[in-house]
């Protein structure tokens, strides 16, 4: 079958769009399919009925009571219609029934607004007549719905005669229309002899703009939606002035297409313009949008054109790369038509290829920053790529390669091993720098340039393997066992387990480790206490009730270990039925649906949606079915939009829903293999637990006679340590869900396993990373460490902190620090920051507020449960108490993130999440340069090898695209990309702008804009690459934004996102926090140039008396819902005349 709907193919020759023809048998029945789609049905219903009783604009909203009673009544009607006519399976017929109910009543029903509202739509004179709501015959209606339906489309004027098919079958003969059959041309069909016609009168296109202008200046409502009509009118009269018959009369369409051709098709594509310009939706088009004359409208245009072309180059030079990749000859038209990737399952392969290329480009960019600054940290050597060319051999050179400097880094890539490596003799030491290098430059090059995952593990099965990095993976795989039991030491197990116990749950946590995508463990304590579920399993613990009290770290940990290892194996066994950990999990959230979260329509209906989707698992009811059902509900679930924008807040929201059913389904399955293992003795220690008389012996672990089998292994184990333990984490949980998907695909089953022997280094990794990092072991012998101190006001300041990185009471963020290290960007922090210092006043109003904060924290929460409990009879003074207490705890979680510098980690995360963003825009832009140009030459009827030779063809090859498009025997076949945009591709992929000579002028704002002068080939690309900036910041709590000059964004802002506390009480003033201080926010600004900071005022600002004239504000109709008092006026008064009037 076809992609989606068989909307046919495209190829390009010259700019000129040729349509291919959909051979019938490709061809879905779009009639008979319209009629036995269940959801498509309902959906139908379902928009006439809501044309016929209107509903609220807001799911949060409340309806009128004849509003819920007249859609209530006509859609129980409708519904007992359905069935008995059966436009719908029945056999799903209870299945559909919470999408129906959820559809007819999408608002709350606890209660009804008492503003009178008009119940009847649009539709409801045509189809009910002038019977009043409350005096209806619902089966009467429902029956003229069937008709309107399946039989007659009314027309909505009363006087017009029904059309001939129902409404249904209608639409689905016109979307079968729209399949083209015949080849035919697209693109530009007019020429400029037929632009000077059609703008020889007049310029049409100044005519709309300035009318639209003199429409929007002369309403008193600004912003007023200019529609479709306004330019529709105007084209409306230039058709009439342009085709005139001899005797004064205007053509008809079928005469001006045959003997105006060419202008014909440039008026058609004018009036597309517009109508996209200007669609009848809620969406704001300001003017500076609309072409203002004939030059802005050409040029648009032929932007359009131009990026309809692109975009079908890219997709012809997708398939012909994966025909070409996989048979190793160039297809021919034959193979390139009838290609397995033109179907949906092929599509489904080329995406996950290339999500599987995205997760890693990132990673392995990162490893080639850290070994640049490993192998020539002053930039003496290598001043580009160093995994690049000669690069390699020039930084591992005798004159070049150093002792002094091999071992600098060492404690902090290597940890405890470091002492290891320092020993080996200096040839040992420059070929393991080496084989680190050479590693990431091959896995690079086949994650850069698109090779699929089955060539990037041959990749790896090709690397020659180095003694030294092999020795390093089997030292920690023996070290593995050991590990464990040093875990379980450190959380002082052998006070509350039994040795019996002990060895029990050794032997347990030993064992293989599964590889399942299992969400955190804490948060599946969280939902399953939230959620009221009456399993067996502990409370989510904070770190002060663990700190406190040693046995609950104990079994939190302990659970941990059970949950991440051998939970996951036992979950994937063959004979593991999960089904009935399903079935309770759906009746337990359909209850609560139908109580506790009655107030909230979307809720109920996606996990109807999820429940039902997964009584469709019936055949195949184990886990992994579960997890991949779970993932498509999820994606589909996060396509939320407000108007044209999207909603990513909501969207995660509806997203949380499902991963919460998940959640409840693995608390139920954890609960069973808690009970099957009789790992009771853990779950039931207490913060009262009294630690045993005798603390208990540890197994003795035997040491491994032949460590695990090395292939690639030890050095994929190898290149890990280049990378922040953060950034593994992340791509081992991508790999695992890959897996999951990769599975459900037919002849996916390889890919799978590939991807699961992928992740067992990731997991030693992760395993063994902290352990060989015990204390300031690596940060003290590494001198640079002291330049920390730079960021203090006060020397005396960063030494005090820095003293309890050995003890108990370590606050500074050690990991973040490292990683800060392991790049060598402690200079870059501290030009960024070298503004805002920790400054003494800042580290006195800290230790000051320390004093009252855990008396301010008592209060607070003791305030909370009064508001919790009391709700809206909550007195103002408990309201007041709550603000005076949450004052100085924000204002001491504001200045504790700035002194233990746990601002400059975050911002330094985020710098390196912006480039990496970046980074990826460069892989796009080299990715459709490659596909262009395999596509270009397939038009031509040229192969590869007519347009490169020999050294163009292996650096191809290998992966490099821009290097082999300079190889071109012919300039006449390709054009080669230009030099500066190969240069920001170059400055992207290699994280250039970090290089030490560029450290003075890194400007993320500068660094965005050269984004989208690279992406400019594509308009939705170019304007994607500001767009995720901005959502990658607003998901770290910060709000950008520009404004727009030549193309150019500039004058960025800088705001910090809020939280609002006690958001359902009515106050006289929203108590709000600001996510980040002033002093994180500055630092930001600092990455971009001319950028400003604009604060919000949140309850830090508040002063005593803001506070004491805080109150609930006053209810009732002539109080705002602030509490103010409304104000009558002229139009208020005539708006409530006219309500008095209907009524």
């Amino acid at each position: 079958m076809k992609i989606i709907k068989p909307y046919g193919r495209s190829q390009v020759d010259n700019k000129i769009r040729k349509i291919q023809q959909t051979p019938d048998s490709l061809l879905l029945n779009i009639p008979e399919f319209s009629q036995e789609h269940d959801q498509l049905v309902i959906g139908q219903w379902i928009s006439i009925i809501d044309k016929i009783a209107t509903k609220p604009n807001s799911s949060r909203a409340s309806a009128t009571k004849e509003q819920h009673d007249l859609r209530s009544s006509i859609g129980e009607a409708c519904w007992q219609l359905i069935v008995q006519n059966k436009h719908i399976s029945l056999p799903v017929e209870e299945k559909l029934i919470p999408i129906w109910q959820a559809k007819i009543t999408p608002y709350r029903t606890d209660k009804f607004e008492q503003k009178y509202r008009n119940a009847k739509g649009r539709w409801y004179k045509r189809l009910v007549g002038d019977i009043k709501p409350h005096d209806i015959n619902p089966a009467v209606i429902a029956k003229k719905i069937e008709q309107h339906l399946y039989e007659n489309e009314f027309r909505l004027n009363e006087g017009s005669a029904d059309k001939r098919k129902g409404l249904i079958e209608a639409r689905a003969l016109s979307i079968e229309r729209n399949v083209l059959k015949p080849a035919q041309e697209e693109g530009r069909q007019w020429s400029d002899k037929d632009w000077d016609v059609y703008f020889k009168q007049y310029d049409i296109a100044q005519k709309i703009f300035q009318k639209c202008q003199n429409l929007e200046s002369s309403n008193a409502k600004k912003n007023h939606r200019v529609l479709l009509n306004t330019a529709a009118s105007c084209l409306y009269d230039h058709y009439a002035s342009l085709f005139i018959a001899e005797d004064g009369t205007i053509l008809k369409i079928g005469q001006v297409k045959d003997q105006y051709a060419g202008l014909f098709a440039l008026h058609m594509e004018v009036k597309d313009c517009y109508r996209r310009q200007l669609k009848d939706s809620k969406r704001h088009t300001p003017l500076k949008n609309m072409p203002k004359d004939k030059g802005a409208l050409k040029a648009l245009l032929t932007h359009k054109s131009e990026n309809r072309n692109t975009n079908d180059l890219i997709r012809l030079g997708r398939i012909i790369h994966y025909e070409y990749l996989h048979n190793g000859n160039w297809p021919d038209k034959t193979q390139i038509a009838n290609s397995s990737y033109w179907t949906s399952a092929g599509q489904s392969k080329i995406k996950r290829n290339e999500a599987f290329i995205r997760v890693w480009r990132h990673v392995l960019a990162l490893a080639a920053r850290t070994l640049k600054d490993w192998a020539d940290p002053e930039g003496t050597i290598i001043s580009d790529d160093i995994l690049g060319g000669n690069s390699i051999s020039r930084v591992t050179g005798k004159k070049t390669f150093t002792q002094e400097r091999f071992n600098r880094k060492l404690p902090l890539l290597f940890g405890e091993y470091a002492d290891v490596l320092s020993a080996l003799p200096n040839e040992r030491k420059k070929g393991f720098l080496r084989h680190g290098l050479q590693t990431t430059a091959k896995l690079r090059n086949n994650s850069f340039h698109f090779k699929d995952l089955k060539i990037f593990s041959e990749t790896l099965e090709n690397i020659e393997t180095n003694n030294d990095a092999d020795s390093l993976w089997q030292t920690d795989c023996a070290k593995r066992e050991a590990r464990l039991l040093a875990t379980l030491e450190a959380v002082k197990a052998q006070d509350y387990y039994s040795p019996e116990q002990i060895k029990e749950l050794y032997d347990l946590l030993k064992g293989e480790i599964g590889s399942l995508p299992l969400p955190r463990f804490k948060r599946l304590l969280t939902r399953a206490e939230n959620a009221k579920t009456k399993i067996a399993l502990p409370s989510a613990r904070t770190r002060e009730e663990m700190k406190a009290h040693p046995s609950l770290l104990c079994q939190f940990i302990s659970l941990k270990m059970v949950y991440e290892g051998p939970f996951r194996l036992w979950l994937e066994g063959d004979e593991r039925d999960v089904r009935s950990y399903m079935v309770r999990a759906i009746e337990r959230t359909t209850q609560a649906a139908k109580s506790i979260n009655s107030k909230d329509p979307h809720k109920d209906l996606i996990e109807a949606k999820a429940a039902r989707l997964l009584e469709g698992m019936a055949d195949q009811p184990d886990i992994k079915s579960f997890f991949f059902s779970l993932s498509a509900a999820t994606a589909k679930e996060m396509q939320v939009q407000k108007g044209y924008d999207p909603d990513p807040d909501n969207a995660r929201q509806q997203s949380k829903f499902i991963e919460d059913l998940k959640c409840d389904v693995l608390a139920l399955a954890f609960e069973d293999y808690v009970k099957e293992k009789r790992l009771d003795y853990i779950v039931n220690l207490t913060g009262q637990t009294v630690p045993l008389d005798t603390p208990s012996a540890f197994p003795v672990v035997q040491a491994a006679a032949s460590a695990a089998p090395v292939t690639w292994e030890g050095s994929l184990y190898l290149v890990l340590h280049f990378v922040p333990v953060d950034e593994v984490s992340k791509l081992l949980h991508q790999l695992r869900k890959w897996e999951i998907l990769a599975e459900k695909g037919k002849d996916q089953a390889a890919d799978a396993g590939l991807v699961r022997k992928l992740q067992q280094p990731l997991v030693l990794y992760l395993s063994m990373h902290d352990a060989g990092f015990q204390g300031p072991t690596e940060l003290e012998k590494d001198p640079s460490f002291i330049g920390f101190q730079s960021l203090f006001e006060r020397q005396e300041d960063f030494k005090t902190l820095y003293a309890t990185i050995s003890g108990d009471q370590q606050v500074l963020p050690v990991r973040g620090l490292r990683e800060i290290m392991r790049f060598g960007h402690l200079p870059l922090l501290r030009k960024i920051c070298g503004t805002v210092a920790v400054t003494g006043k800042h580290v006195e109003e800290k230790t000051q507020l320390e004093t009252s904060l855990p008396e301010m924290q008592d209060q607070r929460e003791k305030a909370h449960a009064l508001y919790v409990k009391a709700g809206r009879n909550l007195k103002e003074e408990d309201l007041r108490n709550y603000a005076r207490a949450l004052r100085p705890v924000v204002r001491h979680r504001v200045l504790t993130a700035h002194v233990h510098l746990t601002n400059h980690v975050r911002l330094h995360r985020l710098l390196m999440a912006v480039l990496g963003r970046l980074l990826d825009y460069s892989g796009l832009w080299e990715r459709d340069l490659y596909f262009k140009m395999l596509a270009s030459l397939y038009d031509k009827g040229k192969k590869v090898e007519d347009a490169l030779d020999e050294g163009g063809l292996d650096l191809l090859r290998k992966g490099q695209i821009v290097a082999a498009l300079r190889q071109q025997t012919s300039a006449t076949l390709l054009e080669k990309p230009e030099k500066d945009l190969t240069d920001i591709r170059n400055d992207f992929a290699h994280f250039n702008m970090l290089q030490a000579e560029h450290l003075d002028d890194l400007d993320l704002n500068e660094q965005i804009n050269r984004a989208r002068r690279l992406m400019a080939y594509d308009r939705k690309l170019k304007n994607a690459v500001s767009k995720s900036i901005k959502e990658l910041l607003y998901r770290e709590g910060v709000e950008l934004s520009w404004q727009m000059k030549d193309h150019d964004l500039v004058d960025p802002v800088i705001t910090p996102k809020q939280a609002q506390h006690l958001q359902k009480a009515r106050v006289s003033e929203k108590i709000c926090e600001n996510l980040h201080g002033r002093e994180y926010l500055e630092m930001i600004a600092n990455l971009f140039s001319d950028s400003r900071v604009e604060g919000v005022k949140d309850i830090t600002d508040w002063c005593d008396q803001d506070i004491d004239h805080l109150c609930f504000s006053k209810k009732g109709k002539n109080f705002s819902r602030n509490g103010q008092k409304r104000t009558k006026n002229k139009y208020s008064n005539r708006k409530n005349q006219h309500r008095n009037k209907r009524l």
